[in-house]
């Protein structure tokens, strides 16, 4: 079971990695994107996001069983799928940063 509130209040801690900047500042673009109107520039973001972090997304999809690899469907989905999905990404990030940084056993990811 992945802990994902751990992984939330605790990637700040590791900001000054680059690769912990990175799912920080990729969290911050997600939550802009929330606030975009046009339909397309979220689908875009959210298939270059799953596209970027493609390894760390597989192993939360075996934990989690949620399927993040599906780039079609991206683009076949409602303006309320996409939502739903940027949210969860949101969600998802900060445990990306754990594995990106080899932390995945704090996480609960063995």
């Amino acid at each position: 079971m992945i802990d994902f509130s751990f992984a939330n209040k605790n990637i700040s801690k590791y900001i000054y990695d680059y690769d912990g900047y990175l799912v920080v500042v990729d969290q911050i673009r997600c939550k802009d994107m929330l606030l975009e109107k046009a339909i397309y520039k979220q689908k875009s973001f959210l298939q270059e996001t799953w596209a970027k972090y493609n390894a760390a997304f597989k192993i939360i999809a075996k934990h989690d069983n949620h399927d993040f690899n599906d780039a079609k469907r991206i683009f076949k989905m409602s303006k309320k799928q996409v939502i739903d999905e940027l949210n969860y990404t949101i969600t998802c990030l900060p445990v990306v940063g754990f594995i990106l940084l080899g932390k995945g056993k704090e996480i609960g990811i063995i």
